[in-house]
């Protein structure tokens, strides 16, 4: 009996250890068939492998943030003067060219000190010419006898119409000024902006027509200036002949009511002469005066803000260009609402600035980095703007500035960065959200793979390169990694290819109803089964 079951043990053991041997070959077996199937496109079985080609090619590293569209330019635009306000000409959202009127104010008070000074003038010249003729002022006042047929009424006569006549070259001369220089700030204005542009398009085909239209600004701008000196000189002639005139008058008068007297007195004569110019400069000073009652545009530009009313008194405020810096800007997007377009208007008085006119011709993005992708951003860096309120092709940029200080907010540290926009698009607006990629690092014409094809193992690097459809673990020193591939420095050559893997893999046999999936970098493991090591590809081949 001891006997017989010994023996039925023993061949139940060797019955046991052929199924559990018989396993482990299947076992063995499904392993290979899985590191087998990489590539195949046979029935039941999925490739956890693609081939790529290092290529020759530009490597670029990128940091992104998200900020909001603000006008390069925005002007807070004021009186130069104080006073009532009679007349508003401008309405928000309206464009506007560069002296365009935008606003009046009563012009009364500003008119009579200018003919008060006129008057001062008149006075002060006649008394020159006295001291000069060595008359006295004060000996035979009031006659009316004159030489030959002339009357001392037809002097006063020609004397008043040539003062009137000197007021009115006067007043064309400063209006001829304001026009020459307007056309010269255009010109520079327009220069400036072209000049920045062939900065952004630095090392670009586009480089050279931004230096033909730099040359042909610089030329506009040197035909204003020369056209400015000419105009100027011209009008100062124009002046001086109308104030000789007037001078010539009031001697022909003076010599007409007053005999000469005689001696010529040096410090009555320098006097009268000092009173002439203390009273020429309250005249510029009255006509600049009644000038400034009218609110010109200093620029081409939209009205984004208006808190001007008919009836209210204003004081000086003058034009200012609102922060358009990294730091602390707040964009100068105007998008308040201004209080006369909604109101009819009452008296009261404003300090603040009459309107807020932007130029949106030019746009710039704000945005602020974290610290780790701060330290990367320089000026003069590329970026691409993808405004979300926008379709079609991401707009080009270029880093102008960044803050040297941060910005911290809810214990987030930031660094803004200006972006200029390059030919912005007429329905960006102000306060559109942006996203913005800057170029923090690039190296062309090298060696590059995508970064999925690099294996890491103890501080060294390998790809696996493609002999014969089978990899072959290969070391590589990498150089710059960008955003989707990697520099290869050496080890591999332009034109090879290289299996990177999926990480999986799949089979399916008639044998079995189950799916096995392995996965991993790891070499050779059983699929399907934990601890395996998955299909992927071995290290070291």
């Amino acid at each position: 009996m001891s006997n017989t079951l010994t023996r039925r043990f023993s061949r139940s053991g060797r019955r046991m250890a052929i199924v559990y041997g018989g396993l482990s070959l299947a076992l063995i077996g499904s392993g290979t068939m899985a590191y087998g199937a990489i590539g195949s496109t046979g029935a039941g079985t999925a490739s956890n492998a693609r081939v790529v080609t290092a290529q020759t090619g530009t490597v670029t590293r990128s940091v992104s943030a998200t900020g909001n569209a603000q006008p390069a330019s925005t002007l807070n635009v004021g009186f130069a003067t104080s006073g009532t306000v009679t007349e508003v000409d401008a309405k928000v959202g309206q464009q506007v060219k560069a002296g365009d009127v935008l606003a009046k104010l009563d012009p009364t008070a500003a008119q009579t000190n200018l003919q008060i000074a006129q008057l001062n003038l008149t006075s002060a010249q006649a008394k020159l010419s006295s001291a000069e003729s060595g008359t006295s002022s004060s000996s035979g006042g009031g006659s009316s006898s004159v030489s030959g047929s002339t009357s001392v009424s037809s002097l006063q006569v020609t004397l008043a119409n040539d003062q009137q006549s000197l007021v009115d070259v006067q007043r064309q001369a400063n209006v001829n000024a304001n026009g020459y220089q307007l056309t010269v700030d255009q010109a520079q204005a327009q220069l400036s902006k072209d000049q920045q542009q062939q900065t952004a398009d630095a090392g670009t085909p586009a480089a050279t027509q931004d230096q033909n239209a730099v040359d042909k600004d610089r030329n506009t701008l040197a035909v204003a200036q020369q056209n400015q000196a000419a105009g100027l000189a011209k009008d100062k002639q124009t002046v001086d002949q109308g104030g000789a005139k007037v001078a010539s008058d009031q001697v022909a008068l003076a010599n007409a009511q007053t005999p000469a007297s005689g001696t010529v007195d040096p410090s009555a004569v320098a006097s009268a002469q000092a009173a002439v110019l203390q009273a020429q400069a309250a005249v510029t000073a009255a006509q600049k005066a009644l000038d400034e009652t009218t609110l010109t545009a200093p620029s081409a530009g939209t009205i984004t803000a208006l808190t001007g009313l008919v009836g209210e008194t204003v004081t000086a405020s003058g034009t200012s260009a609102a922060s358009s810096s990294a730091a602390g800007s707040t964009g100068g997007a105007g998008t308040g609402t201004a209080s006369s377009a909604t109101s009819t208007g009452s008296s009261g008085s404003s300090s603040t600035a009459f309107l807020t006119l932007v130029d949106m011709s030019a746009v710039q993005v704000k945005v602020g980095f974290a610290e780790i992708d701060a330290v990367k951003v320089q000026a003069g860096q590329p970026a691409t703007v993808t405004v979300s309120a926008l379709t079609g092709t991401p707009l080009t940029g270029t880093v102008i500035a960044v803050d040297p200080t941060a910005t911290v907010v809810s214990n987030v540290v930031t660094y803004n960065a200006l972006v200029a926009v390059a030919d912005a698009p007429a329905t960006l607006k102000p306060g559109m959200t942006a996203s913005v990629s800057v170029q923090v690092a690039s190296h062309p014409n090298v060696v590059e793979v995508p970064t999925a094809a690099i294996q890491t193992q103890g501080g060294a690097s390998f790809v696996n390169v493609d002999v014969n459809g089978k990899p072959v673990s290969t070391p590589v020193t990498t150089g710059l990694q960008g955003d989707n591939t990697t520099e290869i420095t050496s080890g591999l050559t332009a034109g090879q290819q290289l299996l990177v893997s999926t990480g999986t893999v799949s089979t399916s046999t008639a044998a079995t109803t189950g799916t096995r999936t392995g996965t991993g970098t790891g070499g050779g493991g059983g699929a399907g089964f934990t601890g395996g090591g998955g299909g992927g590809f071995p290290v070291g081949g």
